[in-house]
């Protein structure tokens, strides 16, 4: 998604808040979020993966993030601008 945002010349996805999941149902998920363009190294392991890129967020979505996805801390101060 990155590539075709920087084909495009629409930089819509980098600085985007994004989520990876993977082993989704299972008694060990991964769940992960952060920046897309950090995304883009984390290892999720084998397929199959999802990744959704949220709308702006309530705070306590993005409280909820951080603390369970591993979000960095720093959407909760974006979210207080909205």
């Amino acid at each position: 998604m990155l590539k075709i945002d920087e084909k495009r010349g629409q930089n819509l996805i980098k600085g985007s808040i994004a989520v990876g999941i993977a082993n989704a149902g299972s008694e060990k998920p991964i769940v992960k979020a952060d920046f897309a363009e950090n995304l883009e190294s984390y290892d999720f392991g084998s397929p199959l993966h999802i990744v959704a890129i949220p709308a702006d967020l309530h705070f306590v979505e993005a409280e909820a993030l951080v603390k369970l996805a591993g979000a960095p801390v720093s959407i909760l101060e974006e979210g207080e601008e909205n």
